[in-house]
């Protein structure tokens, strides 16, 4: 249902990767399901390799590296296959999730603002995340099921680049009407995020790789270092 408030609903946007996580879901994912037999030694190299081009900042299809997940994932139901990647967030990913960004979540929060997580990665973590630091919504990679279990198949586009802009936009529209809401400030690091950043009335580019922090300093963004120390 639509409705459109007498002021607008201030929206803020996290990416996760590399921006509320210290590293990246699918490589840590990778590495944890390898050691646990669930993905072919061949496809974890595959994987892994994607994962060294992406930090070097290699332009890579985000979708490529989580349909080499999903199809390890086929042999399981789709909820048991969620159930997994819960528990990977809880034992993997949690622990990495950087205490500045939760900070800054949750002055957004006591400030009256919504905060939504914009990913590419896997809807299940995110669905995770957005519990565990309190966001008020999350869009993330949608994976095909088919008969109750993954196809390997990304449903859709994944919110990468202009699409995390698009997507968002397309449910605040919905939830609040296309006059109801503004995005008052955005988190990213990679420069992909530039769109959803341009968009932010307050553009925050953390641990900026070289694309993006040149993006920034150009536009007079904030830049931030969150990084942390983990294993």
């Amino acid at each position: 249902m639509s409705f459109v408030t007498d002021a607008p609903v201030r929206i803020v946007a996290f990416d996760f990767d590399g921006t509320l996580l210290e590293g990246h879901s699918p490589v840590r994912m990778v590495r944890a399901l390898a050691r646990r037999g669930i993905i072919p030694y061949g496809t974890a190299l595959a994987a892994l390799w994607w994962g060294v081009r992406y930090k070097l900042r290699i332009p890579v299809e985000q979708k490529v590296v989580r349909e080499y997940i999903f199809r390890s994932f086929s042999q399981f139901p789709a909820a048991e296959a969620d159930a997994v990647m819960a528990g990977l967030y809880r034992d993997q990913l949690r622990p990495r999730l950087r205490p500045q960004a939760l900070e800054a979540i949750r002055g957004h929060k006591e400030a009256g603002e919504k905060v939504v997580l914009v990913s590419a990665s896997f809807s299940p973590l995110l669905r995770e995340v957005a519990r565990d630091v309190g966001a008020d919504r999350f869009i993330a990679t949608q994976m095909e099921v088919a008969d109750g279990f993954y196809t390997g198949k990304v449903a859709g586009q994944p919110p990468e680049g202009e699409q995390k802009l698009l997507q968002l936009a397309a449910w605040a529209d919905g939830r609040f009407g296309a006059k109801g809401w503004v995005l008052t400030a955005a988190y990213g690091d990679h420069r992909s995020d530039a769109p959803l950043l341009a968009a932010a009335r307050c553009a925050v580019a953390v641990n900026p790789d070289t694309g993006l922090e040149r993006t920034a300093r150009r536009e007079g963004w904030r830049i931030v270092d969150w990084s942390v120390k983990v294993r």
